[in-house]
């Protein structure tokens, strides 16, 4: 059978359930194949009925006592029910509409029955169970460990696994072997083809984790070789390069002194940029640390070669601040704003184009058809998750192999970055400048909540100012969570005496700007306020962070907002408040009241959420996994990059192409090879 072949050649998938199909990603026989189960069920382990606590899944073997149907009021079609009965107690199957089955069911006969045992009373009562005669000839395979799919609308269990039994049965071929024998035989994996069948209906769980092995260890592998031919492709091009470096000057007059994670990142990029290899460099650094000092005194010195640099943020009002900040030490070389707000853009297209400016800050503005660089040499993105792949990838054509600088405050750990910047060169600012006070941290109580406002009170009073934020903009009954007008006239019932206002994503650009330089001004006493200031916005004067609701927030989020304050020479508190608190929202809270330490709180996030919800991975271009998982697999992700180490080292250019050729001829969730 032909893989690339459409699922509708499998007998029973027609034009429904292939739009069904479509929606999970299976289009084609191969996609079939490589849909993964996401979890598995033993139905071979039987139960006694009274076994069962409430609610659970299992496999019951009981004799029919009783069979009856009746109408349902009100409805068409019927209820069957049936009482049945093993060596402990008896429990009621009920199914609705099933005439049809009916006359399968006599007092006497033994079932299979395998679902859900609700207790109602002393009741036991199993809803729509699957269910087989115990006398069948497939019962080996109704007993088996079956496949738990992911699912979409309208497609069942049933169903699915139906689909995938038919497309193994015709699947004749063998799968192409996907890894070098010698890493095979050096990991004691199972092959390719054995793995695949296998992850789909193993036999018993001894199969199950042998193919599960081999599949981890093979997903990893790939996507580490992917990511070292992406960085031996960056190594081989030739981009713009720095003859000399002459900032000291900027360096000098800025009102602070640099720290020595700054120091040490600066001489880093400037080694780079000696270099005609393009950099391709990631720079770490923890709220507050000053990334952004580190890229201003980069950029001033591709400007001062005649270099064009651009720094890309997520959103106008960091853009604005950056503008700011840079134009007070760059101005002489030629800083630039550039935003769907800005003025008189024409003029700003034709600076850029001739060249005349250097130093350009801006939002996705910067990546319009309608810009064109006159020698762009240094790309700096900040926020890096927040831009998509092809948003990052266009700012980078418009140059010529330009350098590249990534910044992100969200800390990485290690075990991430190993993956998502594989191919990238990275540089951590640990420390913090000096005499920044650490922001304190507390839980409130529902009880304390009234004492946490005096506190607030007497801080405004005293000049400082707060935000308390609000995780939705709409009402949600469901989540019981308030929306920010609602809290926001609450808030300001609460603070009479002060100057409230309120910001969200939504709003027009003119009016956040108009907000936020309200705020900065002090005209604002308090910013009732969703995540759309977890980025950047840097007001030293506010002191108060109430984080509303936040079993809402993952921790590396909650530290990003905490990061608002804290930015100035008085002290700094964070309040989180929770209507209900999970156990997971209690290890948040426990952690985030315990450190201020960026990079200790992303490695108990990864811990608690795994890899997929903490960052954007899509947003890097590096799919989520199927099947590896980088909390539970860090020591197989380890082991992959010794034997990848050791694979490449002896490799000359023709045996490495040769390599890729046999081993990554295909598109590996949804990479390019």
């Amino acid at each position: 059978m032909n893989c690339d072949k459409s699922i509708m050649n499998i007998k029973g998938v027609g034009a429904k359930t292939f739009e069904k199909l479509k929606r999970l990603g299976i289009s084609s026989i191969k996609d079939s194949i490589y849909y993964y189960p996401r979890d598995y069920v033993d139905r071979g382990k039987i139960k006694f009925i009274s076994e069962f606590l409430n609610e659970e899944y299992g496999t019951v073997r009981a004799f029919v006592e009783t069979v009856s149907s009746r109408g349902r009021y009100g409805h068409k079609g019927n209820i069957l029910k049936l009482t049945v009965v093993d060596k402990t107690m008896k429990c009621d199957v009920v199914f609705f509409n099933a005439k049809f089955i009916s006359d399968k069911f006599k007092a006497g006969k033994e079932f299979f029955f395998y679902g859900q045992i609700k207790f109602e009373g002393y009741r036991r009562v199993m809803m729509h169970p699957e269910f087989i005669e115990s006398s069948s000839p497939s019962i080996e395979e109704f007993l088996s460990i079956r496949p738990i799919y992911s699912l979409t609308k309208e497609l069942s269990q049933n169903e699915i696994f139906k689909i995938q039994k038919k497309v193994f049965k015709e699947l004749n071929e063998i799968i192409p072997e996907s890894l070098p024998e010698t890493v095979i035989l050096k990991n004691e994996l199972c092959s390719g083809d054995y793995a695949v069948r296998k992850i789909h209906f193993p036999d018993n769980f001894k199969e199950l984790e042998c193919a599960k092995n081999r599949l981890v260890y093979e997903e990893l592998f790939k996507l580490q070789m992917t990511l070292y031919m992406i960085k031996r492709n960056t190594i081989l091009k030739v981009g713009p390069s720095l003859s000399d470096i002459y900032v000291s000057d900027i360096i000098e007059s800025l009102p602070f002194k640099l720290t020595e994670g700054q120091n040490d990142v600066i001489k880093e990029i400037f080694n780079d940029s000696l270099s005609q290899k393009p950099m391709n460099r990631l720079v770490q650094g923890d709220v507050g640390s000053g990334k952004t000092v580190v890229a201003m005194i980069a950029m001033a010195a591709f400007a001062r070669e005649g270099f064009q640099s651009v720094l890309m943020v997520p959103t106008e009002i960091l853009a604005e601040q950056h503008y700011s900040f840079f134009n007070k030490y760059c101005e002489d070389e030629g800083v630039e704003l550039l935003t769907g707000s800005s003025k008189k853009k024409d003029i700003i297209y034709e600076k850029i184009k001739m060249g005349n400016s250097k130093i350009i800050i801006g939002t996705h503005a910067l990546i319009q058809d309608k810009v064109e660089y006159n020698n762009l040499a240094f790309v700096v993105t900040d926020e890096q998750h927040r831009f998509g792949v092809r948003q990052r990838s266009a700012l980078f054509e418009k140059g010529n192999n330009p350098n590249v600088l990534i910044m992100t405050a969200t800390p990485i750990p290690r075990t991430l970055s190993l993956i998502l910047y594989g191919d990238v060169d990275i540089s951590i600012i640990r420390d913090i400048p000096k005499g920044r006070l650490k922001v304190k941290t507390h839980y409130v109580k529902k009880e304390k909540i009234n004492d946490m406002y005096g506190f607030i009170r007497k801080n405004i009073r005293s000049g400082r100012q707060a935000f308390f934020i609000c995780p939705l903009v709409e009402d949600s009954d469901e989540l019981n969570l308030t929306s920010i007008e609602k809290y926001y006239e609450k808030i300001k019932n609460i603070f009479s005496e002060f100057n409230v206002g309120f910001i969200f994503g939504k709003m027009k650009s003119s009016e956040k700007e108009e907000i936020m330089k309200s705020f900065s001004r002090n005209e604002l006493n308090i910013l009732i306020a969703t995540t759309v200031i977890e980025v950047g916005i840097d007001i030293p004067n506010a002191n108060i962070m109430v984080i509303n609701d936040s079993e809402r927030f993952g921790l590396a989020q909650l530290h990003q907002l905490r990061g608002r304050v804290g930015r100035g020479k008085h002290q700094s508190y964070c309040f989180l408040t929770s209507n209900n608190l999970s156990e997971m929202g209690k290890q948040r809270i426990k952690t985030m009241c315990g450190t201020n330490n960026g990079f200790e709180i992303a490695d108990k996030d990864l811990e608690l959420r795994g890899p997929g919800e903490i960052i954007g991975v899509r947003q890097h271009g590096i799919p989520e996994f199927k099947i590896a998982n980088l909390a539970r697999d860090l020591e197989v992700l380890k082991k992959v990059q010794e034997d990848v180490s050791e694979i490449i080292r002896d490799f000359t250019p023709e045996s490495m192409n040769q390599f890729f050729e046999v081993y990554l001829r295909e598109t590996f969730n949804g990479f390019t090879i």
